[in-house]
């Protein structure tokens, strides 16, 4: 992911989640963000400047209570995503699941980096609204996003 991006990433430790973020066995996913916006916006160096990505074993909910995927502020900065939402119910392989959140991984960071969604289906910024749309995208950017990434991780990413 780093190379896709242009980052560096390093792996912070595993946090507590408040209660007032969980419904049932899901996580809130703006609540998530929001404390993520609010964090960054305390910190002040080039370090805590890089994208942020947290990363749940249960999955989000917006406040509708539907499951998603990920979200991210675009241009924030910050994106969380939920391997929970990844399986689709059906109980995929290992192999299933790291690939399913490798894709939702790059798709929310590209968001946080300032990149919207991209109409391409092969692109992986292209919306997916149900674990087929996850499966059928690619697992890199087409060539408008790519070139579009390249100047939106010039205020994103460390120094």
């Amino acid at each position: 992911m780093d190379a896709a991006l242009g980052t560096r990433h390093h792996i912070a430790a595993e946090v507590e989640v408040p209660s007032g973020w969980l419904v049932g066995d899901a996580i809130r996913s703006g609540a998530v963000l929001d404390a993520l916006l609010a964090e960054r916006e305390a910190a002040d160096s080039a370090e805590d400047r890089a994208i942020t990505l947290v990363v749940t074993a249960p999955p989000l909910v917006v406040p509708d209570g539907r499951a998603v995927y990920g979200e991210a502020a675009i241009g924030g900065g910050c994106a969380v995503i939920g391997v929970g939402s990844l399986d689709g119910g059906s109980g995929c392989s290992e192999t299933t699941l790291a690939d399913r959140a490798g894709k939702a991984a790059l798709h929310e960071c590209a968001h946080a980096a300032g990149l919207e969604h991209c109409a391409d289906p092969a692109c992986v910024m292209y919306p997916a609204r149900d674990i087929a749309g996850v499966d059928r995208k690619a697992k890199g950017f087409c060539a408008r996003c790519t070139a579009d990434l390249a100047h939106a991780t010039l205020d994103a990413a460390p120094s």
